[in-house]
């Protein structure tokens, strides 16, 4: 059910006083993931440059040590259904602004679409250390 403007505007004021309480959380997490991007792009290019095919070592990541390697049309929904997850993620936080939660459930607290985010934002950030 949707919330009244006067809630949806509390709730927005609520929820810039936790990010701005978290600012820096939320920065590190952002500044870490442009860093990430750039460090993994540098090396690819400097690898393909000075490096021959035979020469380059690949990549150890312990989550990919565990799952299976995938090939074809695999790696493609694979892509597909992380970019629906992080998608997802961020949508359904946010959906938690303008919709308020079942009246069976209203005596606990409302879910604040900030902490969902920084929790998400956290775990991202730690996977790709």
């Amino acid at each position: 059910m949707l919330r009244q403007r006067k809630y949806i505007l509390s709730q927005l004021r609520i929820e810039l006083t936790i990010l701005l309480g978290d600012k820096y959380i939320f920065l590190f997490c952002i500044f870490a993931q442009l860093y990430h991007s750039i460090a993994t792009n540098v090396v690819y290019l400097m690898e393909s440059k000075f490096l021959s095919s035979a020469q380059r070592l690949p990549l150890w990541d312990l989550s990919y040590h565990y799952l299976p390697e995938l090939h074809g049309w695999l790696w493609s929904v694979s892509d597909i259904l992380i970019y629906c997850m992080i998608a997802s993620a961020a949508v359904l936080a946010l959906l938690t602004i303008p919709l308020r939660p079942k009246p069976s459930l209203s005596h606990t607290s409302p879910p604040f679409a900030t902490l969902v985010l920084k929790r998400f934002l956290v775990t991202v950030s730690v996977l790709q250390r």
